[in-house]
């Protein structure tokens, strides 16, 4: 049962489409994945068995929303060119049962058509897999309306699956997609990465509270450490800052010099954050989707501080889930240290096991098996006996 995937460009869609592949593997042992994707972090992360990595040439956004190669002296047409090409010939050696995309319904700048293209020939299925929210809906139609996207969707994909409930945001009603792509939509719940500690909330650790800082990959992390920084400067709680391996070497050795010397544990890369979230008495995020769903999965409390640029999908996000009592939300351009320091004080004092019971009634976080399951039956409708999928 071979199966492909195909990922964005952050650190965020190689985590999510690995917690996928793990699932499907569980359902078919007999599964083969192979996971399409150019994060220089995904070697640091664990492999499910039966899944394998096609590195391809990493590309960076640039701030006018557009791409560049991050390391090849070419063009964004030639790198975006090369990786088509290496994904197009992956479809055509590895011959996927199924081919899932993470977001970009045909790759950046469309890099993926060849691919698909070839997919359609060798009779594989294609898989379009969404986050909640992609942006706010008027940033999403003008970016989608102008290239036909939605009808196109619909024409291409035998599934899309939306990573998300559709009673906390709504893809299909937000960006008006039509009746024939909301017929193959299925909401799967969230996805998150697959936790292995546990704790008992009624005792607190000795040494008193542990509050946990993470800032995603760490690109454009920097600000909020800082201020966590600045908060957390003689506090009565342990502090531990996780700055990602993606933001800048010089920043990233200025803030190490600043957290040491206030006592802090500051570190680039965690490949078990999911359980250092488990273990922590608070947590103060960025808003990205992998990090607040497993922040819901450990059910820590959680002071969000969301990216507001370019895109306000983080917010969206933050919003809806502090509207039903389970974060609380930092505006990014309110007086952060001052907010984030009161919102600690705050989530501080939550009683966790209360906070589990309302994750648990307002979330459905089996997101990554459900979105496996329905994989595995498309591609068992290929071919029963065996399932291969590409992703990413």
């Amino acid at each position: 049962m071979p199966h492909s995937c195909f990922d964005g460009v952050g650190l965020g869609h190689v985590r999510r489409n690995l917690a996928i592949a793990a699932e499907v593997v569980a359902r078919r042992p007999d599964a083969t994945v192979l996971l399409a994707c150019s994060a220089d972090e995904v070697d640091r992360l664990v492999l499910p068995p039966n899944v394998d990595v096609l590195k391809l040439p990493a590309i960076v956004k640039q701030h006018g929303g557009g791409y560049a190669a991050k390391r090849l002296a070419v063009s964004s047409h030639d790198v975006l060119h090369v990786r088509g090409g290496i994904i197009a010939g992956a479809i055509g050696s590895f011959r996927p049962d199924v081919f899932l995309v993470d977001k970009h319904p045909f790759g950046v700048h469309g890099e993926l058509r060849g691919a698909l293209d070839m997919l359609s020939v060798h009779g594989g299925r294609a898989v379009l897999g969404l986050r909640d929210v992609l942006d706010e809906p008027a940033a999403v139609a003008a970016e989608w309306g102008p290239l036909g996207l939605p009808d196109e969707i619909s024409h291409t994909y035998d599934r899309v699956l939306v990573y998300g409930q559709r009673d906390i945001v709504d893809p299909i009603a937000e960006y008006h997609m039509p009746s024939d792509a909301a017929a193959v939509t299925r909401f799967c719940g969230y996805v998150h990465t697959a936790q292995t500690a546990t704790r008992g909330y009624a005792t607190p650790p000795k040494g008193g509270p542990t509050v946990l800082a993470t800032v995603g990959g760490g690109g454009d992390g920097d600000r909020l450490l800082a201020a966590v920084i600045e908060v957390c400067d003689g506090a009565p709680w342990r502090t531990v800052l996780v700055a990602g391996p993606q933001g800048s070497a010089a920043l990233r050795q200025s803030l190490r010099h600043r957290a040491e010397g206030a006592g802090m544990e500051f570190r680039t890369f965690v490949h078990d954050l999911p359980d250092r979230m488990v273990e922590a008495d608070a947590l103060v995020a960025m808003g990205g989707y992998n990090t607040i769903t497993e922040a819901m999965a450990a059910a820590v409390p959680t002071v969000c501080v969301p990216r507001i640029r370019p895109r306000t999908e983080q917010l969206i996000r933050a919003r809806a889930f502090e509207a039903r009592g389970l974060l609380r939300v930092v505006h990014p351009e309110s007086s952060v240290p001052r907010a984030i320091r009161a919102a600690l004080d705050d989530v501080l004092g939550w009683d966790r096991s209360a906070l589990r019971r309302r994750i648990r009634f307002n979330l459905v976080l089996d997101g990554a098996a459900t979105a496996a399951a329905e994989v595995v039956q498309l591609a068992e409708a290929q071919h029963p006996r065996e399932c291969r999928t590409l992703a990413g």
